[in-house]
């Protein structure tokens, strides 16, 4: 009996470090340099999560928000496909799949009256249990005219790779 908690003991970690997916930036598919993915758009270097959690829910709560809380994300559109050809490299051709999300932060409430509101698409590539890339875009829906919020539209079409 010693001898089997011993093994599993051991073994455990190993089962729940393979859950782990870690995706880095990658800024040569991304449509922008380091200075505006970190400095202005503040994005995560690496995003690390559970094998079992919702990709692009976890990738808009850690893109879209200082305080993930604040946040209601609301899918309305589910597409796959498969994609070849057209000078695309790996990892981003193959299969995909595409999530759009309507995405209603609440994290400047006070300064917009109800809350700022994107339309969030989540593309990925590859597996659908560890998909190989992603690539996000968000388009503001409303206070386009604020020169606050503008600044953050500028930060789209970013994508991340499997580290």
């Amino acid at each position: 009996m010693k001898l089997c908690s011993l093994v599993l003991a051991t073994l455990l970690p190993a089962f729940a470090s393979a859950a782990q997916l870690t995706y880095q930036i990658d800024l040569a598919q991304s449509k922008m340099d380091e200075i505006m993915a970190f400095d202005i758009c503040g994005l995560p270097q690496e995003i690390k999560m559970d094998a079992k959690e919702d990709l692009p829910t976890v990738v808009i709560k850690r893109t879209h928000a200082l305080n993930p809380s604040q946040l209601s994300i609301n899918y309305i559109q589910r597409t796959s496909g498969s994609i070849s050809g057209g000078g695309l490299v790996e990892p981003y051709v193959g299969a995909y799949r595409t999530r759009v999300a309507l995405v209603h932060s609440l994290e400047y409430s006070e300064a917009y009256k109800g809350g700022v509101y994107y339309r969030a698409q989540v593309t990925t590539y590859g597996s659908v249990t560890a998909p190989k890339s992603f690539i996000v875009t968000s388009d503001l829906l409303n206070y386009l005219e604020s020169a606050e919020l503008a600044e953050g539209s500028l930060c789209t079409n970013y994508a991340y790779r499997l580290k």
